[in-house]
């Protein structure tokens, strides 16, 4: 987890303050650690916990103050006001097909991608073909937006303290994720799991081409993976534990004891031995 976090707001408007103070917020609760944030509205922001707040915030210094602090996590929200205030409202467990909708929210087709992304989720669209429909509607998108957005997301309340306590307990804790490896590589490095199984945008002279691959393509593919590494690690199905909100899931649902179905669509539910309804993954922890 990260012990030192640098927000700059390098804008004078009060509105982009506002925008930013949600994920201000998420950050302050999710890792209760010192965050410095310069901005030029100090007093919008002076009742959030855990920052030290400074005025004497010049645009024009932020390599400076990005050397000078060496954090990290660093988030700057003169360019990615609009992407961190849409974030702020994430609700995955940890960042996964939902990315997609603010990839395609870029090209102004979040709304079209949305709906084959909660299709494939309800089970209503095979995942292998709803995942080629909506990558292929992100062609021309430039690999950096995808990057940027992908460094930014929150992640679901808890996930941190969950992973760490499962992991003193003795457990492996293994993200499979219908999304990206541009989010679950680098969340991999904040949470602190032990690997990370997902999907591969191809870009081309860094820009989409509406082509995908990866370990997680298909229905199947998270229990496939699942049963692979059961058998690397000589873990048995009844040792196992599995969380997720989609239909994709149901595949690793069929092959571990403890299934636990979070926040998730009904198909999810009526497989699973523990539902959670609240969004905290702590509450994990208090069910095994």
């Amino acid at each position: 987890m990260p012990s030192k976090i640098l927000v700059l707001i390098g804008s004078h408007s009060v509105g982009d303050t506002l925008c930013a103070i949600p994920t201000i917020k998420h950050l302050s609760q999710v890792y209760q650690t010192n965050i410095h944030v310069f901005t030029y509205q100090p007093d919008l922001l002076k009742n959030i916990p855990y920052i030290t707040l400074s005025d004497n915030y010049d645009v024009k210094q932020d390599e400076l103050l990005i050397e000078t602090f060496r954090t990290d996590l660093f988030v700057h929200t003169r360019t990615d006001i609009r992407q961190i205030h849409a974030l702020s409202a994430g609700f995955q467990l940890l960042p996964e097909e939902m990315e997609i909708d603010f990839f395609a929210d870029e090209l102004g087709l979040k709304e079209q991608v949305s709906k084959i992304t909660e299709a494939a989720m309800n089970g209503e669209l095979d995942f292998f073909e709803s995942l080629q429909q909506r990558v292929g509607l992100l062609k021309g998108l430039e690999y950096s937006i995808v990057a940027k957005i992908s460094r930014n997301l929150p992640y679901m309340n808890g996930a941190a303290e969950t992973i760490a306590e499962l992991k003193k307990r003795g457990m492996k804790v293994v993200c499979f994720s219908g999304g990206f490896r541009s989010a679950t590589g680098y969340a991999k490095n904040i949470l602190g799991y032990d690997a990370d199984f997902s999907n591969v945008l191809h870009h081309k002279n860094q820009i989409l081409t509406g082509l995908v691959g990866g370990d997680m393509m298909f229905n199947y593919s998270k229990g496939d993976m699942l049963i692979r590494l059961q058998g690397l690690l000589g873990v048995m199905e009844e040792e196992t534990l599995v969380c997720g909100d989609g239909a994709n899931d149901l595949s690793m649902f069929a092959h571990a004891g403890t299934r636990v179905a979070f926040c998730a669509k009904e198909i999810l539910k009526k497989e699973a031995n523990i539902v959670i309804e609240t969004k905290d993954l702590t509450q994990i922890l208090e069910k095994i």
